[in-house]
């Protein structure tokens, strides 16, 4: 697996940490893996450090991400943080896309990242 997981109850949030390259089964076998995992609430913020790895590119693929993303994470804030600019593209396009039903940003940082779950759901 090309993802590892970690679940903190108290601040309502899973830290999705990408170890390796993917591909865009990969990426969307990992978000159905966080939704389906048991200790998922529907509450719980999404911080998801891609910093290790490699976002799959092109249309199509970005395209099914944003798509799974408005299935199983509606309503829900997800921070996206990358360090490369040509993959924080990607990641602005699926933030965008998905924007209708989720709150999702992109961030070059893992503390930029982690300061906007913790301010309040509007801030």
């Amino acid at each position: 697996m090309s993802y590892s997981f970690a679940f903190d109850a108290a601040r309502k949030r899973v830290l999705v940490t990408q170890e390796s390259a993917e591909t865009a089964q990969s990426a969307l076998e990992a978000m159905s893996d966080v939704r389906n995992h048991p200790k998922f609430e529907s509450d719980y913020d999404i911080l998801c450090d891609f910093r290790k790895g490699d976002f799959p590119r092109g249309s199509v693929a970005l395209a099914q991400v944003s798509q799974v993303i408005t299935v199983f994470f509606p309503r829900q804030r997800i921070a996206l943080v990358y360090s490369d600019p040509d993959r924080e593209k990607s990641a602005q396009f699926v933030a965008t896309a998905a924007s209708t039903v989720a709150n999702v940003r992109v961030f070059k940082d893992l503390e930029a990242a982690e300061a906007w779950l913790d301010a309040a759901p509007d801030g």
